[in-house]
């Protein structure tokens, strides 16, 4: 039996909230389903970390950590099973066959990202010298701005506002090495990402016996390196529904 990978296409923030040159998102997500077929391939995010670009559904992190150069489908219909229909548009492929020519089998790794962010942020701030509290001063005057007169809620505020931590998980999100320590945080998660994806990520037989033995759960991700052409694909997904090419 062929174990099947799809692809859904994903939609940036403004086309989910119908907010793209006033269409909806069940138009937005015909349309760029319409303007992939026309191009013939399925292409990577690429190194774009902004989430008002019209390129897809990525996250901040997932970009930071390379992710953005991979075109990822799902062993089975996992993201077609919580996708609206009017908006589930994308590819069948046989994931063997996409292993088989370099693709790589592992878990979604978004939630270990930010884990790995705020680990490095702290390492990082426990190696530097702890940061004044928010002069009385200044939190007087946030105070009355924000209209704030919890104590408990003021003295976490005079506390939180220069954290170091804080700071360095900007630093890491922004992907901004401006300052000595923020570059060394940055440096840290990238460290501690690529490490992660070496032991999580599996290529050849090892990422073939994954997916034979798990078929179409939806547990794994295939991540395609570079452009994936379509004249590989085995189907399209319009509305949630499978369009196999031999009954087209």
């Amino acid at each position: 039996m062929t174990i099947l990978a799809e692809h859904i296409i994903g939609l940036s923030a403004i086309e989910m909230g119908g907010h793209m040159n006033g269409i909806s998102a069940a138009q937005a997500a015909r349309w760029r389903f319409e303007q992939i077929i026309e191009s013939g391939e399925l292409r990577p995010r690429g190194c774009v970390r902004d989430f008002n670009d019209d390129t897809g559904s990525q996250q901040e992190l997932d970009i930071l950590a390379g992710d953005g150069s991979y075109v990822f489908l799902s062993n089975g219909s996992r993201y077609r099973d919580i996708r609206d229909k009017d908006i589930c548009f994308g590819f069948i492929f046989d994931a063997e066959a996409l292993v088989r020519a370099g693709a790589l089998v592992g878990r979604d790794l978004l939630a270990d990202y930010d884990e790995l962010a705020d680990q490095a942020a702290a390492e990082i701030a426990a190696t530097l010298p702890p940061s004044p509290p928010l002069s009385e001063e200044d939190l007087c005057d946030f105070a009355i701005r924000m209209e704030i007169d919890d104590p408990d809620m003021l003295e976490f505020i005079r506390q939180d506002a220069n954290s170091i931590d804080r700071q360095l998980m900007d630093a890491i999100i922004q992907g901004d090495r401006s300052t000595p320590e923020g570059a060394r945080a940055l440096d840290h998660f990238l460290a501690k990402a690529a490490d992660l994806q070496a032991r999580e990520r599996r290529s050849g037989s090892a990422a073939l016996a994954l997916l034979q033995e798990d078929g179409d759960s939806g547990h794994w991700e295939i991540l395609v390196k570079g452009a994936l052409r379509l004249d590989q694909a085995l189907g399209y997904i319009v509305e949630g529904k499978i369009r196999w090419k031999k009954e087209l």
